[in-house]
């Protein structure tokens, strides 16, 4: 499966966090949910993995054979606790 990202939300995201991992959660183990979004004609996927021993989230959606990452940060406490369940 090929990624890709909206280069402008790619460049806020590694200003913001200063960290470039989306893709690399998809390597390891991954923790999926649909997030449903009101008037969003696209589904959209919560990933949650480790990368490092950070765990991490991404959001994406899926076009064709691509995964559209919408945005990427650092996992909450909650998901933090769903992760390690």
């Amino acid at each position: 499966m090929e990624f890709d990202a909206c280069e402008t939300k790619h460049k806020e995201n590694l200003e913001d966090r200063e960290f470039n991992f989306a893709v690399q959660i998809f390597l390891g183990r991954v923790l999926s949910q649909i997030v449903d979004r009101v008037g969003s004609s696209e589904s959209q996927i919560k990933a949650i993995g480790a990368v490092d021993g950070d765990v991490l989230v991404v959001i994406y959606t899926a076009r064709d054979d691509v995964r559209w990452i919408i945005s990427s940060r650092k996992a909450n406490r909650k998901e933090r606790a769903l992760w390690h369940a």
